[in-house]
């Protein structure tokens, strides 16, 4: 085999084999080394691993439990209705100066189901207070929302 060959073959090698190795490297330091320092690092807010939920729709009360996990800013978890009549819900959301915005979607039993929320916390207190929006037959619902942290 021609030295040339063998030459362009090492160098293609060791090409491909850095090219992994940044890669591999890049994606470590995305997905678990720079949340955990944001985390680490975090000032802002800090949620509790659950709520109440209560909202008022069409005159009636209501409330969903809801489980919560946070990394830094980053919020995430469930909605799920107490009784299952209307399913669970997954939600996202973020916090910048102590209001959190996020979204929801319904799974299995309500698939179609999104919205949106905004919810801010007050200085001293760890309930949360806002507005739910959810597009419903042509319409958008509206109703005040609040959070408190369950016991």
């Amino acid at each position: 085999m021609p030295d040339w060959l063998i030459t362009l073959l090492v160098k293609l090698g060791i090409s491909f084999a850095s090219g992994a190795i940044i890669f591999s490297a890049g994606r470590f330091w995305t997905t678990l080394v720079r949340p955990w320092i944001e985390n680490l690092w975090y000032q802002g807010f800090r949620l509790a691993p659950c709520y109440v939920g209560e909202f008022t729709l069409q005159g009636a009360v209501q409330n969903d439990l809801i489980d919560v996990k946070q990394k830094a800013s980053s919020v995430w978890g469930t909605m799920t209705f107490p009784g299952g009549g209307q399913g669970v819900y997954h939600f996202k959301g973020v916090i910048l100066d102590s209001v959190l915005r996020g979204t929801y979607e319904g799974t299995r039993r309500n698939p179609t189901v999104r919205g949106s929320f905004l919810l801010m916390n007050h200085p001293g207190k760890r309930e949360l207070e806002g507005w739910f929006l959810e597009p419903y037959k042509g319409t958008v619902l509206a109703a005040p929302y609040k959070w408190t942290p369950k016991p």
